[in-house]
């Protein structure tokens, strides 16, 4: 989905899908401005009906009567219109504006890479979603209401005035034009504040996201006064960046008070200077003053709405900026499904290198033959993990390919890549949901027994039938109120139940205890039977089932071969075998 990068065009392209009730809104919003210029027309009228008939009661009230039954006649119709128009922009546009907003950011972000994601706060850009629907529905309230109004009023009361008396129309006209020169002369340093502003409140807000999500961190290290004085400083960036934008505003606040002085006190003296030459009556006198004075009020307040509208503006415009970073991983063109049917892996010369950092693999080509089950082993750092990363396409090559079946995995969509994958990772996450909705997340249409069957295969049936609510438990936020063993159960039953051709387990043993990953190996090797396996391990006696093992360092693939010839040949896969062996003599889970 390609969003409009700025402000205006982005609201435009989701307030243009309900554009009807926009135009109901417009219209009722103009309709109450007509009202509002013309009613002091209706007093003038209804002051020389009353002056030629002054003390004649009479015949008063049948001369009166047209012009008091408009005047409550076009109010009644004004508020029926005020009344449209809050029922169709509150209740029938804003609620799906906002959804439809909401809808597109979500989608848009949850296709970033997993970059994207690495640098920055979920925290951050949830609450960017969750802002931009609202500072974006304040911004089209105040063009197609408070806007529109003050416009059609101004028009309205020109014409009137101009048809009154045309001195004084041209007198209002000069002042308008010298009051919004001067004022969005002022707003646009206010904008570059408000902007600067925007920018520390996101801070701040990030530095809240980073210490809750890190609270273990902070207490273990007993950081509470730490974070407390760190917190403090960037508040006082934010409110430094406050004081110096609404300090400003204020200013232009007074600016506007002396420029409507000016106008009240301009059409005083020369109304005054009119009634005393006779050019101007008590009608056109009353007209034109309650006229000045409404516009007056209204332009004020559509002034001081402005710098509101600015900080919304500058808002939604700094999300954006976050928000709609271009898709570093995007599907081609005409990328097809991708269907596996044996599960061989090829990378071909593949050349990659993450920004910024030294090139990890540099023409790398090996074979994964279908249904093999390879091990791979290394230091930390040596490209292990950037192996199952490139596979999964969560990151592109600088050059070279990979074929999953033959097919290059760049031209397939990645949701049929990653529906054909099953991955165990070292650091579980879980959704704060049941058990039951994170174990059928593997296969969504799965029923409550195939979960209970693949809980049971993996081991983790036994502790979830202990918990109070059973599947029915909530796991907390990233799965905390479960152990880590716990949380590796849960994603091995969540693997089993996926059942895809291929599966990668990344040290997906770590964090249980021997007993434990003896039964689960059992699962293992059922779930890995007749699939295309990478497992990534430091813990080399997992590997003794593999069929063939590479080791990798510093990017390169230095042996290749099962463990028996790894072993017979002395080298890198020995020397880390030895030491494990030596080492699990005293400690059995030791890993290298």
């Amino acid at each position: 989905m390609n969003l409009p990068k700025t402000v205006f065009p982005f609201i435009f392209y989701f307030a243009r899908q309900q554009w009807f009730k926009l135009i109901i809104t417009i219209l009722a919003s103009s309709s109450w401005g007509i009202y509002n210029a013309f009613f002091p027309c209706f007093i003038k009228n209804l002051i020389n009906v009353l002056e030629l008939h002054q003390f004649s009661s009479a015949d008063i009230y049948s001369a009166s009567g047209k012009i008091l039954g408009l005047i409550v006649g076009l109010w009644i119709i004004a508020h029926l219109f005020h009344i449209l128009q809050g029922f169709v922009f509150r209740v029938k546009f804003c609620a799906r504006f906002r959804a439809s907003i909401r809808e597109a950011l979500f989608q848009y972000v949850q296709t970033h890479s997993s970059d994207y994601f690495a640098t920055h706060f979920s925290g951050t850009i949830a609450n960017k979603i969750s802002d931009i629907p609202t500072n974006c529905e304040m911004i089209v309230n105040t063009i197609c209401g408070e806007f529109t109004t003050a416009l059609v009023m101004a028009l309205t009361i020109f014409i009137t005035m101009w048809m009154t008396h045309p001195p004084f129309a041209l007198l209002l006209m000069v002042w308008l034009l010298f009051h919004f020169v001067t004022t969005f002369a002022f707003l646009q340093k206010a904008n570059v504040l408000l902007e600067d502003h925007a920018s520390a409140v996101t801070k701040l807000s990030g530095r809240i996201i980073d210490v809750f999500s890190n609270i273990q961190n902070v207490k273990l290290f007993a950081r509470e006064k730490k974070e407390e004085a760190s917190f403090r400083h960037i508040q006082e960036e934010e409110i430094r960046a406050s004081n110096e934008a609404y300090v400003y505003l204020e200013w232009t606040q007074i600016g506007y008070s002396i420029n409507h002085t000016f106008l009240i006190a301009g059409m005083l003296f020369f109304l005054m200077y009119g009634w005393q030459h006779h050019s101007v009556n008590l009608g056109d006198f009353a007209q034109i003053m309650m006229q000045s004075f409404y516009l007056s009020g209204w332009v004020w307040f559509v002034s001081d709405q402005i710098k509101y509208f600015i900080k919304n503006a500058a808002t939604v415009n700094a999300a954006l900026s976050v928000i709609q970073k271009p898709h570093d991983i995007l599907d081609a063109p005409y990328a097809k499904e991708m269907r596996v049917s044996h599960g061989e892996i090829r990378f071909e010369q593949a050349t990659f290198s993450y920004p910024n950092q030294h090139t990890v693999f540099q023409d790398l080509s090996v074979t994964l033959a279908a249904g093999e089950k390879v091990g791979l082993v290394g230091l930390s750092g040596a490209g292990k993990t950037t192996f199952m990363n490139l596979l999964l396409r969560l990151y592109d090559l600088q050059s070279g390919k990979i074929f999953i079946d033959g097919q290059p995995i760049d031209s397939v969509t990645q949701e049929s890549l990653h529906q054909n994958i099953a991955v165990i990772p070292q650091d579980v996450s879980l959704f704060h949901r049941s058990l039951m909705e994170n174990i059928r997340y593997g296969r969504l249409e799965s029923t409550a027994e195939e979960v209970v069957a693949a809980s049971k295969q993996a081991h983790c049936h036994e502790f979830i039938q202990n918990l109070e609510e059973g599947y029915d438990s909530l796991v907390g936020e990233r799965g905390i109120k479960l152990s880590g063993g716990q949380r590796q159960r849960i994603a091995i039953a969540r693997a089993l139940l996926k059942n895809a051709p291929i599966l990668i387990l990344d040290e997906a043993t770590s964090s249980l205890d021997s007993s434990t990953e003896e039964k689960i190996q059992e699962s293992l090797a059922l779930l890995m039977k007749d699939r295309t396996t990478i497992v990534i391990a430091h813990r080399l006696s997992t590997l003794a089932s593999m069929d063939r093992i590479l080791v990798f360092h510093r990017g390169c693939i230095l042996e290749d071969g099962t463990i028996q010839e790894l072993l017979e040949k002395n080298g890198h896969f020995a020397a880390f075998w030895n030491i494990q062996q030596k080492k699990g003599a005293l400690n059995p889970d030791i890993s290298y």
